[in-house]
């Protein structure tokens, strides 16, 4: 069979996983929505309230599957949908998010953005999974805590994003397996899957990753993107 006949059938494929996504999406938020609802209820008896408690952790479950599936379809067919967005607030959501997630005090935060704003074209959540992924991952490598550097600039033709943080940084090992050719990914691979789908992302932006140390021992990911050809 054709080259072009797998791509349209895989194309068809990730189109339906998409749809299907969407559509369970919709009712889940209804499932949740009720039950933020529900557990403001003070007549409820305690195992009602155990109840609910399952519906609610069963329903994030599967809002997080769906997620998951949305991602490694993106991900597996090469499929992603640009458009040009702002990068500056997806960086502050994400850090917000982190920030408020009751976080202790032993993680510091610092954010660099320039005056002007700057635009990528590309897919925003897969941007948005990438950053989360790369916060978390400073976070889950550095359990006695760390302080973490988050800045964007314009440098010619191309943004530049770079995450570092001042905690035990990269395993050779890692470094290795990260460097390696990007066909050799297995993003089913246990070791180091959030680091790897990172790359992926930004391969499939085009765009150039660099996995380190820095001069102190911490973790450090250099990220280039092309300007979106409106953007500033």
């Amino acid at each position: 069979m054709s080259k072009r006949w797998h791509q349209e059938r895989n194309f068809a494929r990730a189109e339906w996983i998409a749809g299907v996504a969407h559509d369970i999406r919709t009712p889940l938020s209804m499932v949740l929505g009720y039950s933020a609802t529900l557990e403001k209820d003070p007549t409820l008896t305690k195992l009602q309230q155990q109840q609910l408690s399952i519906v609610k952790s069963q329903s994030e479950l599967i809002k997080k599957s769906i997620a998951d599936i949305n991602l490694i379809n993106k991900l597996d067919f090469n499929y992603i949908e640009k458009k040009r967005f702002p990068v500056a607030p997806i960086l502050r959501e994400v850090l917000a998010d982190v920030i408020n997630c009751d976080l202790e005090e032993k993680y510091e935060f610092e954010l660099q953005l320039p005056d002007k704003p700057i635009f990528l074209m590309g897919d925003a959540d897969l941007f948005k999974r990438l950053i989360q992924n790369l916060i978390r991952n400073s976070l889950k490598h550095n359990p006695n805590g760390c302080a973490i550097n988050i800045s964007a600039c314009n440098k010619k033709k191309e943004v530049h994003i770079i995450i570092e943080d001042t905690g035990y940084g990269f395993s050779q090992d890692k470094l290795k397996l990260l460097k390696s050719d990007t066909s050799n990914l297995n993003l089913q691979a246990n070791h180091g899957l959030g680091l790897k789908i990172v790359r992926k992302i930004v391969v499939l932006h085009n765009s150039k990753i660099n996995f380190s140390n820095t001069s102190i021992g911490g973790a450090c990911v250099k990220m280039s993107f092309n300007c979106s050809k409106n953007g500033s």
